[in-house]
């Protein structure tokens, strides 16, 4: 009985440490949706991998490019066998992923 004490204990204790104050958010934790031009090929290679049913090691991205406002990052599968475009916001949301 005594061990289910202890941690109950600890848990009431460390509720009170819990920050619930959404409005402090840092940057970093405020949009977690939008990538960097960095960012972007490895978010793209990930929603390719669940497109294809594959893993992201065997999806080959390119760098961000700049298109008309927004950014296009281009790769392929394994192999060159199916080719697409994933295409971000100028603030870095991800807009889809088109088959070529």
């Amino acid at each position: 009985m005594i061990r289910l004490l202890v941690p109950a204990a600890m848990l009431a204790a460390l509720a009170g440490c819990v920050d619930t104050d959404m409005e402090d958010m840092s940057a970093s934790t405020a949009a977690p949706d939008r990538q960097t031009p960095a960012q972007m090929p490895v978010f793209c290679r990930g929603e390719a991998a669940a497109l294809y049913g594959g893993s992201p090691q065997y999806i080959t991205t390119l760098p961000a490019e700049p298109d008309q406002g927004m950014y296009t990052v281009p790769g392929y599968t394994e192999n060159q066998e199916d080719f697409f475009t994933c295409t971000f916001t100028a603030d870095g949301e991800f807009v889809g992923i088109d088959p070529a």
